[in-house]
């Protein structure tokens, strides 16, 4: 943008360009870059509008023209004599408007020409803030602009935008309108390491991102409150975020304080208002602020369009710090106007949240009931701090038992696992009531998980089954959704959960004779379904059945669940899904979930982030991009240390292990490797079985003893207890290591195998293995036709060459031709083939030398041999014996095959 700008205002078509954006998009750091660029080439002047100026018609030239006497401006009509701009008296009089504009035209030329003359050059006038500027600034810079005194950067706000006079500048072909939008990921991710003065881990940049809104002028704001509150911290030289960052608004205080001087009390007094009850309906706040104030505020930018039917401050960090800004007072006040409104207060309200939290600044009376339902729905949107204030102020303990859950999660979010235990330990009050018992049992299974106590999930369910029998029997006996039946069926659910953590899906599955079924569980919560269907999803992945686990947590990510126990199902769903995405080989569904969840509220990102970026570095080496592999695994490894919500640290740094193995980095395999064993029999048994996978194939490569033979014995483990699956993912990694025939798995199995396996990548791996043991040409192609698909470059390139060399072998120089034309398109950097491949010194005899190729290029071109052999001072004999050489290796006869030969 900037260099296309630059090259625009050297050419001399344009006189003009006008940078447009909203508040801290980075308007003055593109005028200063296109000013940098050209200040060679141009003596810069700059000049500032302002608000305190905007009445004063010139006013904005005061700065650059001193030349000018007071009295040769002129006020608009009705100013009153004696206002100062930059301390000089302004005179006003009926007829000084026309005079007053020409004699700064006079001016301004004057100091052009001299500033010309004085370096040199042209001069370029750099004018910032615009929309302050008044009437008579825009309209005497746009015919300097059109007289080609002067080139001319110009920024201001979207709205109210740039001063008519200059859009004309546009309109009329003469200048460029810039309309800068807020920064993408990447761009905030390098500003934010740039500031750092290091690597940023993807997540926190994410974080950090999201909070800013993109804003290269919040952005640098953003980071230093998270230092301050010590969210954000170093790791082995990466910044990661230690915690669940929310911003209070601080941040901004001065800079917002700063903007609200330039508005009316009138002004102020609404986005007060708004701040603090927004999303505020839009027949709401006409009835509270004038419309005309509503529409200044619109245009000046501060709120969005009000296309959905209710108003609301443009930018969420900016409503924070103007609720910071206002007096406890001043709250009072807007809190007596919006109950003045008579509307009904409940929690599915879109402004319930802020209307809560504003009585509780106030101190104004919150009953129990609207306290809970501000906890619920603080907690649901990460607003941790306010759901456990409010969670506090309860004062009817049955009912603050009943929220331990509520509590916990909030706790769940910043990280604080051993309080989450505690929260959800210290009940029921009520051993009686069992929506008592019920409360937190889903999340106290995964907490225990966490903290390493998976083993005590069934002590917790024959706990919770003991107690159930406590309850008096449900009348009639048979009901679906008595709460008796309830608690026994969440026993048997938690009990399935502990035996699918430990990889006995058989039990975990039949456990419960009636429910989780398809189709049947009357009376069961959604979420308890949505659990169901995740076990059935995790099974389906250890027996092969990828595509179908994907459709499986697929449907629980694309139906939100919301439980009165906040069990982390998001979490969980997204896990499973992105495990069968890369078992089936959609790469492109792993980085879609990575966008998707990179640009979502901060809680996603910080504990769903480094799972999200590991799924997209296990994409990655199964596509044998090991390089690119390496770039992303340290930084999320060190996101794990931090917080590891879902155990996948021994995941992560066996990747590592078996990727910088695989880069040839022995070393850094070696110590990832150690600290992968360190890690083992950790999380749950589907993410210890893929990490055991890679650190036995990373000793492999590491040429460690025995290593081959233990992997051997894995995967015969694998078969034996039918998790087929995983034996077909061993399976396609020992392929990978490409080991000697009898010193490793047999391929044949491999290729026996893929067929009870869903997806591409086991059909590509399949075909693979079935092409080295037959050895045919076709079956070589076949498989690489189909590994190229997948993007595994590397293994394709091997495919083709192999099925070069079989044809070639044949006869086939022909197809041997093709084979190995497709091998040269899969060419990828960091994936060569060994240099003892069989196909490599095949593909190697089809490259023509420099002497070769030009000759043949010479004959295409239609020149006879003795007519080649004059041109290049060659005897004709030898120009015959380099075409008959280059036939040969292209797999043609004769000219005439030629250049379909050269073409292909």
């Amino acid at each position: 943008m900037v260099d296309a700008a630059v090259a625009s205002l050297k050419s001399g078509d344009l006189g003009a360009v006008l940078v447009v954006a909203e508040a801290g998009a980075g308007k003055a750091d593109v005028a200063d870059a296109i000013a940098g660029a050209l200040e060679v080439e141009y003596a810069v002047v700059r000049l500032q509008a302002s608000h305190a100026l905007k009445g004063v018609r010139h006013g904005a030239l005061l700065s650059i023209l001193d030349s000018l006497e007071p009295a040769d401006f002129a006020l608009p009509h009705g100013a009153a004599n004696g206002s100062t701009a930059n301390g000089r008296a302004l005179a006003a009089g009926p007829d000084r408007g026309m005079a007053g504009h020409v004699a700064v035209l006079r001016s301004l030329w004057t100091m052009v020409d001299t500033k010309a003359r004085d370096a040199g050059r042209p001069v370029l006038i750099v004018a910032e803030d615009m929309h302050h500027a008044d009437e008579g600034t825009a309209s005497v810079l746009a015919e300097a602009v059109s007289s080609r005194w002067v080139k001319l950067v110009a920024t201001a706000r979207l709205r109210p935008g740039m001063p008519p006079g200059l859009l004309e500048l546009w309109h009329d072909g003469l200048g460029e309108r810039l309309e800068l939008g807020p920064m993408d990921l990447a761009g905030s991710h390098a500003m934010a390491e740039a500031q750092l003065g290091g690597a940023v881990c993807r997540a926190a940049a994410a974080a950090l991102h999201h909070v800013s809104g993109g804003s290269p002028e919040r952005l640098p704001l953003v980071i230093g409150e998270a230092l301050g509150k010590g969210a954000l911290v170093a790791r082995r030289g990466i910044w990661v975020l230690a915690s669940d960052f929310v911003s209070s608004g601080a941040a901004l205080e001065q800079h917002v304080r700063a903007d609200l001087d330039t508005l009316s009390p009138a002004q102020r007094s609404g986005l007060a208002l708004i701040a603090h009850a927004q999303p505020l309906q839009e027949q709401s706040a006409r009835a509270l602020i004038p419309e005309h104030v509503l529409i200044e505020l619109g245009e000046r930018g501060w709120l969005t369009d009000r296309e959905d039917g209710f108003v609301r401050i443009r930018s969420a960090l900016v409503a924070d710090a103007i609720r910071l800004l206002i007096s406890i007072p001043r709250k009072l006040q807007i809190h007596q106007k919006l109950e003045s409104l008579g509307e009904p207060w409940g929690p599915d309200r879109p402004n319930a949240l802020g209307r809560i939290a504003l009585a509780l600044d106030v101190g104004a009376e919150v009953s129990d009931v609207q306290l809970a339902a501000g906890a619920e729905l603080a907690v649901r949107q990460s607003q941790n701090a306010l759901a456990l204030h409010c969670i506090r102020l309860i004062a009817d303990e049955g009912l603050r038992s009943r929220l331990r859950g509520t509590r916990a999660r909030a706790l769940f979010n910043r990280s604080d696992y051993s309080a989450c235990l505690t929260s959800l330990l210290s009940g029921p009050r009520r051993k009686s009531d069992a929506d008592d018992l019920l409360v937190g049992t889903l999340l106290l299974s995964h907490v225990r998980s966490v903290l390493g106590q998976a083993h005590a999930n069934t002590g917790d369910a024959d706990q919770l089954a003991a107690l159930a029998r406590e309850l008096p029997a449900d009348f009639p006996a048979d009901r679906a959704d008595g709460p008796r039946h309830a608690v026994e069926r969440r026993a048997r659910l938690l009990k399935s959960m502990a035996l699918a953590y430990a990889g006995d899906f058989h039990r975990a599955l039949h456990a419960d004779p009636v429910q989780g079924r398809p189709g049947d569980g009357a009376g069961e919560p959604a979420v308890e379904r949505a659990i169901w269907s995740l076990m059935r999803a995790e099974a389906d992945i250890v027996g092969g059945r990828f595509e179908g686990a994907m459709r499986s947590a697929g449907a629980v990510l694309g139906r939100p669940v919301e439980d009165d126990e906040h069990y982390p199902l998001e979490g969980h769903a997204l896990m499973r899904y992105l495990v069968a995405a890369i078992h089936v080989g959609s790469w492109e569904a792993v980085d879609s979930a990575v966008e998707a969840y990179g640009s979502g509220r901060t809680w996603p990102i910080v504990v769903c982030g480094p799972a999200l970026y590991s799924a997209q570095a296990y994409a990655l080496v199964r596509q044998e991009r090991v390089d690119e592999a390496l770039q992303v695994l340290p930084e999320i490894i060190e996101c794990l240390r931090v917080g590891d919500p879902y155990k996948l640290l021994g995941l992560a740094l066996a990747l590592a292990a078996y990727a910088a193995a695989a880069a040839g980095q022995t070393e850094e395999a070696r110590t990832w490797l150690d600290e992968a064993e360190a890690a083992a029999n950790v999380g749950r048994a589907l993410t210890g079985w893929l990490a055991r996978l890679h650190r036995i194939a990373a000793e492999v490569r590491l040429g460690v003893p025995d290593a081959a033979g233990r992997l051997v014995e894995f995967i015969e483990t694998l078969r034996q207890d039918g998790h087929v699956g995983i034996e077909m993912a061993a399976r396609s990694v020992a392929l990978e290591l490409d080991l000697e025939a009898g010193h490793g798995p047999d391929p044949l199995e491999a290729a026996e195998l893929a067929p009870a396996c869903e997806g591409r990548w086991t059909a590509a791996m399949g075909a693979w293995a079935g092409a080295i043991v037959s050895g045919k040409p076709e079956d070589l192609m076949q498989a690489g036709e189909l590994l190229r698909a997948l993007g595994i470059l590397g293994r394709a390139r091997r495919a083709f060459a192999r099925a070069a060399a079989a044809f070639d072998e044949a006869g086939d120089r022909a197809n041997a031709r093709l084979a190995g034309q497709a091998a040269r398109r899969c060419e990828a950097p960091g994936s060569p083939a060994p240099a003892d491949d069989p196909g490599e010194a095949v593909l190697a005899s089809f490259q023509l030398t420099p002497r070769e190729q030009d000759i043949v290029g010479l004959a295409l071109d239609g020149l006879s041999d003795r007519q080649i052999a004059e041109k290049l001072h060659l005897s004709v004999r030898t120009v015959e014996g380099h075409l008959h050489r280059s036939y040969a290796k292209l797999g043609v006869a004769s000219r005439a095959e030629l250049a379909a030969a050269v073409e292909d």
